[in-house]
């Protein structure tokens, strides 16, 4: 079951970016593992720095306080700096004028950072890819794997382009101190970028239900996500207090979502199928993929070009996809769909995109994050190769999974919504002679659409 990180690390913190920072970030920062007998709470100070192979500095850094985190960052590995920065700047804003146990908390930083200053060092050069790093490198870690995936959502979050018609709808959501109607939401969620709907996804369910009623996995996704949309809103969109009201919100939907867990109301136990609208999109179709991030990911000067192709993964043609797929390459398999390059291409014999769906026995509504991670489950066994590693989709409303063999290099996209009967897989494998395009082919099946998860 989540830890409810709330209710335990709210003693003792003074000022309302404090009361917010349940959004994981200052949550992290201000650890329960630091909890005195008297309520309060001791933050922790930097750890001395151990060799790179060794974990346990970074884990111990990202759960400091800002001036300690800098200081770690400092000297960490090239490829740790850039995300450490960017988190330190993170948690500067979130305590500038919080009292920790009884000392108030200044920012390092001056002037101190605003959310736009917050934003633009979320979006630097090299930010996300070190990010993507953190994540990795603190598996196991607890609250730092926390604070690294929650920095991680938040860079994707802000990056997204400036869009009128979002920002129109956001504005209306959250003009007030009260928790937003479902019509208000529902028209954010229909006019929200792909990367902001699985927020605004949880935010419809948790404005159409008791705090108590709303789902453990749209807990976790309005507490991990709440500071990064707020940002976003209030820096891109101009709305005034977004980035706090947005965050007081998904912390108290957070609080209600471990609470109901904890009574047997809500949480995994209930009819997931309530967790998410159910797919609407008719069978045999899918909305148009956008080959635009698999065109960017390609290297300079490749003679690959990407169309966007629909695709059946069923027999009987009602499973479809539109993906962008290498133009000149050819169909192929029995089961699901895989595209390969020529046989002359010199582009090696395993390299090719697969597309399928499954259920992994279900083939029901369920609840498929943890079905896919549970024992019998295809993202299980994605993670259980020798070197796996994991991380959001592009737009955060999926996952990840690469590793490498003596075949070449392998990432499995995995999507689901789960009010449908089937998850949808996409896997690019490339050999060594076509390494150079794996991003480009992974980003093709992050870009994937598939029609019947579609709402």
């Amino acid at each position: 079951m989540r830890p409810a990180p709330f209710r335990r690390r709210t003693r003792g913190i003074r000022g309302i970016r404090g009361i917010t920072g349940v959004a994981f970030l200052t949550t992290a920062a201000l650890t329960a593992s630091a909890c005195g007998g008297s309520g309060s709470i001791t933050p922790k100070k930097g750890a001395a720095r151990v060799a790179p192979s060794d974990n346990a500095a970074l884990c111990s850094a990202l759960v400091a306080l800002p001036q300690d985190l800098e200081a770690y960052a400092a000297s960490a590995p090239k490829d740790e700096r850039a995300g450490l920065g960017a988190i330190a700047t993170v948690r500067d804003l979130m305590l500038e004028g919080v009292t920790v146990d009884g000392e108030p908390q200044t920012s390092t930083q001056d002037p101190p950072p605003s959310v736009g200053t917050v934003r633009a060092a979320l979006t630097a050069p090299g930010v996300r890819s070190s990010l993507d790093h953190l994540v990795s490198a603190t598996k196991g870690c607890d609250e730092a794997s926390v604070v690294a995936e929650a920095a991680a959502s938040w860079a994707r979050l802000v990056a997204v382009p400036n869009d009128d018609d979002y920002c129109d709808a956001v504005r209306s959501a959250i003009v007030s101190d009260d928790r937003p109607a479902r019509d208000v939401v529902d028209s954010v969620v229909t006019a929200s970028p792909a990367a902001h709907r699985p927020f605004w996804k949880a935010i419809a369910q948790a404005a159409s239900e008791s705090f108590s009623d709303v789902s453990e996995a749209d807990g976790v996704v309005l507490a991990r996500d709440a500071g990064g949309v707020g940002l976003y809103a209030e820096d891109v969109c101009g709305v005034p207090d977004a980035f706090v009201k947005l965050q007081l919100f998904g912390a108290f939907a957070d609080i209600g979502s471990s609470l109901g867990a904890d009574e047997g109301e809500g949480g995994l136990d209930d009819d997931p199928s309530t967790s998410e609208p159910a797919p609407t999109h008719p069978n045999g179709t899918a909305p148009a993929a956008d080959p635009a991030a698999a065109t960017a990911a390609l290297p300079a000067g490749s003679p690959i070009t990407f169309e966007v192709a629909t695709i059946a993964v069923d027999d009987d043609g009602e499973e479809v996809v539109s993906i962008p797929l290498p133009k000149g390459w050819a169909p192929s398999g029995v089961i699901g769909y895989s595209s390969k390059p020529p046989d002359d291409s010199d582009l090696g014999f395993w390299t090719e995109i697969e597309v399928d769906s499954g259920c992994d026995g279900v083939c029901e509504a369920t609840d498929w994050p943890a079905r896919l991670r549970g024992p019998d489950g295809a993202m299980a066994a994605a993670l259980a190769n020798d070197g796996a590693t994991e991380r959001p989709t592009a737009d955060g409303a999926g996952v990840v999974v690469t590793h490498a063999d003596g075949f070449g290099r392998h990432a499995a996209v995995f999507r689901w919504n789960n009010a449908a009967s089937r998850y949808f897989r996409c896997t690019a494998t490339v050999d060594e002679e076509a390494d150079s395009l794996f991003d480009a082919l992974v980003a093709a099946c992050e870009s994937a659409r598939a029609g019947w998860l579609e709402p």
